[in-house]
C-alpha cells in the first residue's frame, strides 16, 4: 500500500479521501488508484477537460461531495482566461461545458442525452473517466459526507486556490507514463469493450478481477448471479425518492435468510439510490460482516453498476470516428 500511496502523491498530488475509503483492503486500494490514474490523471486529453467529465458524472449521480471537489479541481486546471494549451493541436475546438453536459445527461431518456463532444480516438480516456466516477460517487455517498470542505473552513477556499493552482500546475507538467499502475499477479485479460486503449482496459480488467475474487469469499454465488441478472436489465438512472422498488425485488427471494436479504437490499440501493443508505443500515452490516468485507461488497457492486453504465453509454451514443 505504501508504494500505491507514493505514486498517488507523486502523480495526483495527494491521497484523496475518496481513495482512502479503500484503506481496509490493500488490493482494492491499489486497483481503485490504478483506475483513477489511468483515466483522470494520465493520457493525452488535458486534465481540464477530464475534470469537466468528472463533475458531470458526479452531478448525474447526485454526489455533492464529488461535484464540489471536482468543480474546484476544474477551476484549478482552468486556463484562467488564456487559450487552453493544445496537445498535438487536437483540443482547440473542445468545449468543457459540452463535456460536462454530456457526462451529466447519461441517465436522461436517450433522445435527451447530449451527443458525445469528442472523437472516438479518445473514448477510452473520456468514457473511462466517467465510468470511474460512476463507481466512486457511489462509494463516496456511502462512506463520506456531503461536502469535502467542512462548513467552518469554507472561508479558506479562496485562500488555498492560488497555491493549489501552482502545485497542481507543476505536478501536471511532470512526465507520467501510462500503464505504470498495473497490479502484479492479477489477470490483465478482459476489460470493457469501449476501453480500446490498453492502459485503461487493463486498469478496469484488474479492478474487476480483484473485486470478483474477493467478493466470492463474501457473497454466495446465487446472490452474485442475482445482482448480475438485475444489472443486465438495468437501464441506469435515479430510482426516485422512495426505496419501494427494492422491496419489490426482494419479494421474489424467499430462499434467502434475513442477513442475505439485508445484503441484497443494500446492494440494490448502491446501484439505484446510494444516497438512501443510512448510517444505521451501513453500521448494522458492518457489525455482521466487518469493515473489510462490507467494503469489498460495496466496491464490487459499485464497479458492476459503473461498468454497466459505461456499456449503456457506448451502446446508446454514436461516437464520431474522426
Amino acid at each position: 500500500m505504501l508504494k500505491t500511496k507514493l505514486q498517488a502523491v507523486l502523480d495526483f498530488g495527494m491521497v484523496p479521501p475518496p481513495l482512502s475509503i479503500h484503506k481496509y483492503d490493500r488490493d482494492l486500494f491499489a486497483a481503485s488508484w490504478a483506475c483513477l490514474r489511468e483515466t483522470l490523471v494520465v493520457g493525452r486529453v488535458p486534465r481540464y477537460f477530464k475534470e469537466a467529465v468528472a463533475s458531470g458524472a458526479s452531478e448525474a449521480n447526485q454526489c455533492p461531495y464529488c461535484v464540489g471537489a471536482h468543480s474546484m479541481m476544474f477551476d484549478v486546471y482552468a486556463p484562467g482566461g488564456k487559450k487552453q494549451p493544445l496537445v498535438d493541436g487536437l483540443f482547440g475546438s473542445w468545449d468543457s461545458e459540452k463535456l460536462k453536459m454530456w457526462a451529466s445527461s447519461c441517465y436522461l431518456p436517450e433522445n435527451e442525452q447530449t451527443s458525445p463532444p469528442f472523437p472516438k480516438t479518445f473514448q477510452a480516456e473520456i468514457i473511462g473517466t466517467a465510468v470511474y466516477f460512476h463507481y466512486l460517487t457511489r462509494m463516496v455517498a456511502i462512506y463520506l459526507g456531503d461536502s469535502f470542505v467542512p462548513k467552518s473552513l469554507k472561508w479558506l477556499v479562496p485562500l488555498i486556490m492560488p497555491p493549489m493552482r501552482l502545485c497542481m500546475g507543476l505536478n501536471d507538467k511532470r512526465s507520467k507514463k501510462m500503464g505504470t499502475s498495473k497490479l502484479s499477479n492479477v489477470p490483465m485479460a478482459g476489460g470493457p469493450e469501449w476501453a480500446d486503449q490498453d492502459n485503461t482496459r487493463i486498469a478496469f480488467a484488474q479492478f474487476q478481477a480483484v473485486t470478483d475474487s474477493k467478493v466470492s469469499q463474501v457473497l454466495t454465488e446465487s446472490m452474485m448471479v442475482f445482482i448480475d441478472s438485475f444489472l443486465s436489465k438495468w437501464q441506469g438512472g435515479d430510482a426516485g425518492l422512495s426505496a419501494s422498488w427494492v422491496d419489490a425485488h426482494l419479494q421474489g427471494l424467499a430462499k434467502l435468510d434475513a442477513v442475505e436479504k439485508q445484503q441484497v437490499r443494500y446492494m440494490l440501493l448502491v446501484i439505484g439510490s446510494p444516497y438512501m443508505i443510512t448510517d444505521e443500515e451501513k453500521n448494522s452490516l458492518k457489525k455482521i460482516m466487518g469493515n473489510a468485507n462490507l467494503l469489498i461488497m460495496t466496491a464490487w457492486v459499485s464497479l458492476r453498476a459503473a461498468l454497466r453504465t459505461g456499456a449503456l453509454i457506448a451502446q446508446r451514443q454514436n461516437i464520431n470516428e474522426a
